[in-house]
């Protein structure tokens, strides 16, 4: 059984998940922008608190540096190298915006969001991966 806090952090990874879904559909059907804006500024304030409270540390305590390098540590160091462009990247994005009413300034940034949300799967994909392969 995964310890409460893995188990936590797995829940709020798949409740930002939904927020990126109800975000994008946001913008692409509703074309209502500003809205897309605070449902992925939730999620990257999410993402960012579950890292420092629950990621970072865990990363810490595992001791990345005094592991065997094997395919799974492999994915850890992926995992979390990914996992912190997206953070970076998200709140760059966040910060050209700052909860401004006019999101053209926004539209410049389309390539910067998309890699951003790629990545931010990649980082989903690799934690759920480490997720099982620790806990089942």
């Amino acid at each position: 059984m995964a310890p409460f806090l893995s188990s936590l952090n797995m829940i709020l990874q798949i409740a930002i998940l939904i927020l990126l879904l109800m975000g994008y559909l946001e913008a692409r059907r509703k074309r209502n922008f500003l809205k897309h804006g605070y449902y992925l500024t939730f999620a990257m304030i999410i993402n960012t608190l579950s890292f420092l409270l629950i990621m970072g540390p865990s990363l810490i305590e595992y001791r990345i540096w005094a592991q065997p390098l094997n395919l799974l540590n492999i994915i850890v160091i992926i995992h979390a190298v990914v996992g912190l462009v997206v953070i970076v990247q998200g709140i760059w994005i966040f910060w050209g915006w700052r909860l401004q009413s006019n999101v053209k300034g926004c539209i410049y940034k389309r390539k910067q969001m998309k890699t951003t949300l790629y990545l931010w799967i990649l980082a989903f994909i690799t934690g759920s991966i480490l997720y099982g392969s620790f806990f089942y």
